[in-house]
């Protein structure tokens, strides 16, 4: 029979360390350790792409390639002599997303910049368009789910009787925003085009906004462009909206030109930003307005790149990158540019509006750098020279400071007053136990820890400094998965 003073029950012992108070380059990590050895621990997981098919390609031909968040189609149209200018084109990739991580994640729509090219022809982007299908903004993807969605990319030949291989060129940059609380979310289809040449006044875009509070919400939209003015939907100058709970609802705005303002080029690239009440703005997308050149101004200089600094993510594999830039007319996009130890260029990546921030994702642990140009709207940029010997300083092209980055590593433990039978560890009643944790290559033992046993947390005696931790006087008792402890 048992010995009733002595009361022990077989378990199975989890430390779930919360480490906070990390120095530069280390984040918050939440993970579990089993009771034996070394082990390794990781971030919470991610959603990512994992797989990119194609389907049916009409006059097209395509490699697709891909990141955790990023398509590279590598597509082509090869269009022949007795081809329209009027067919639509079309190639189909079907798209699998998995979300490894422990929270839900909402549908946003991807960054696609689009660039035309044949030979060394540049032409305008608004000949290809994309939709997605099988997928909504807002949709949500539940933690440990996989998804599948259609992107289809569709092509109208420039000129009739215009024959040859027409290059797409453009990343596919997938978005999606964590739902762990309320969103006020917006997304602008930005193959919109509006017409204010001419005797024009007006040109009607639309916005489609979802709100996942449980009450209403009011916004406003506007432009940081100084030729343009967003208006609402009786073109009033104030665009201010009301988005009923938990709905999504599409918005008409209009944008309009500044009274006297120049126009240097015909084509305005437009960001348009969404401030909710009580909330910080961020951009939903660009719009393309056409517009009467009016001014004549030979600009060379491309835009000036100042501040460019960078902090890990707590997804492995993630940095963000922010810096500030410049321009004496109007910046339309960045280049960020990823740069080995060696300093050789392992990613390039374009964003397809004027904000100054982007995350780059799908980098293995290493040594980096980043290099930041700007594109202006007179299609100025930094010569190869000028990225190649960036410094941190400011100019045409800048660069951050080198930083290694880990997001993986090791603990070593162990713990006393244990024995290890087959079946499980076996926890006396009023005992005492003890573990040490050593932090890997390059990293400081955590500021803070928390013991998880059975499910429940308790926060022991533990030092930073030498990382000890003293669980004192087993005593408590919990069900099933429980044991003994304070």
């Amino acid at each position: 029979m048992k010995n009733k003073n002595i009361e022990c029950i077989i378990i199975i012992v989890i430390f779930l360390f919360t480490i906070a108070f990390m120095t530069v380059g280390f984040s918050l990590y939440n993970k579990t350790l089993s009771l034996s050895g070394n082990t390794t621990i990781i971030p919470d997981g991610k959603i990512k792409i994992t797989n990119v098919t194609k389907g049916t390609m009409t006059k097209a031909s395509a490699n697709p390639t891909w990141t955790d968040d990023t398509i590279y189609f590598n597509l082509s149209f090869t269009v022949g002599s007795s081809d329209s200018s009027s067919t639509t084109y079309s190639a189909v990739f079907y798209v699998t997303v998995q979300n490894d991580s422990s929270y839900d994640y909402l549908f946003v729509m991807p960054d696609y910049p689009i660039s035309i090219s044949k030979g060394t022809n540049t032409y305008d982007s608004s000949y290809v368009g994309y939709t997605i299908s099988d997928i909504s903004v807002g949709d949500k993807i539940p933690s440990g789910s996989t998804v599948n969605f259609t992107v289809t990319v569709n092509f109208h030949c420039p000129k009739k009787n215009e024959t040859g291989t027409f290059q797409i060129n453009g990343d596919y940059v997938q978005k999606f925003s964590e739902d762990t609380s309320a969103h006020i979310i917006a997304s602008i289809d930005d193959s919109q085009v509006g017409d204010l040449t001419g005797n024009n006044e007006y040109a009607q875009f639309s916005i489609t906004v979802i709100n996942t509070y449980n009450v209403s919400r009011s916004f406003t939209l506007f432009t940081d462009d100084t030729c343009i003015l967003i208006k609402g939907p009786d073109k009033s100058d104030t665009a201010s909206y009301t988005i009923d709970a938990n709905t999504e609802q599409t918005f008409t705005f209009f944008a309009s030109k500044v009274s006297n303002a120049e126009y240097y080029s015909n084509t305005r690239r437009v960001n348009i930003k969404l401030l909710p009440d009580g909330l910080s703005a961020f951009s939903a997308g660009r719009v393309t307005v056409l517009v009467d050149q009016n001014a004549s101004y030979d600009d060379i200089t491309p835009p000036t790149i100042s501040n460019v600094t960078t902090a890990i993510n707590n997804n492995i594999g993630s940095v963000t990158v922010t810096w500030e830039g410049t321009d004496d007319v109007l910046v339309d996009h960045y280049v960020v540019i990823v740069f080995n130890e060696n300093g050789t260029e392992v990613r390039r990546i374009t964003t397809t509006n004027d904000n100054t921030t982007l995350e780059v994702t799908g980098l293995s642990e290493g040594t980096y750098y980043f290099v930041v140009t700007g594109v202006d709207n007179s299609n100025n940029t930094a010569t190869a020279s000028q990225i190649n010997n960036a410094t941190t300083a400011s100019g045409y092209a800048s660069k951050s400071d080198t930083q290694s980055y880990k997001w993986v590593y090791t603990v070593t433990y162990n713990v006393t007053n244990i024995t290890a039978p087959t079946s499980g560890l076996t926890v006396n009643r009023g005992e005492t136990y003890t573990g040490t944790i050593t932090a890997g290559s390059n990293y400081n033992l955590p500021g803070s820890i928390t013991v998880t046993m059975g499910g429940d947390e308790i926060t022991p005696e533990y030092s930073s400094s030498t990382g000890t931790i003293t669980i004192k006087n087993v005593t408590r008792r919990y069900n099933n998965k429980s044991f003994w402890y304070n």
